[in-house]
């Protein structure tokens, strides 16, 4: 691909985080102020980027990279997460996201998600 979208208005929120929360996770909120990593059917709010001492950095806007599950395509989606913690777009609450690209690469479907 001979285009980015790295670094377009990216913005990041630092949140509480429990211990299920690692780099690189989709986070939702559990409880006022702190995630916990994205359970399925729970609206995805963000992409935490690093952890430290009980406290992450959170992506909410800008563009992400996602492990993605079989069924999700491009366009506007209400992102979750499947079983293995793969990004989905079958939740019922929440913002759209825009999917603007799938890849197929050798460790699984990458999308590329406008936050």
């Amino acid at each position: 691909m001979n285009i980015s979208f790295e670094g377009y208005d990216n913005s990041a929120v630092t949140f509480e985080a429990d211990e299920s929360v690692v780099p690189g996770a989709p986070v939702m909120l559990s409880e006022s102020f702190t995630v916990q990593t994205a359970q399925p059917g729970e609206s995805v709010i963000g992409v935490a980027l690093t952890v430290r001492g009980g406290y992450a950095a959170v992506q909410t806007r800008g563009v992400a990279k996602l492990p993605c599950e079989s069924g999700l395509v491009t366009g506007w989606a209400k992102l979750t997460v499947d079983g293995s913690g793969a990004i989905s777009g079958v939740c019922d609450e929440g913002p759209e996201r825009l999917v603007i690209g799938i890849e197929e690469t050798q460790s699984g479907r990458i999308a590329t998600v406008l936050l």
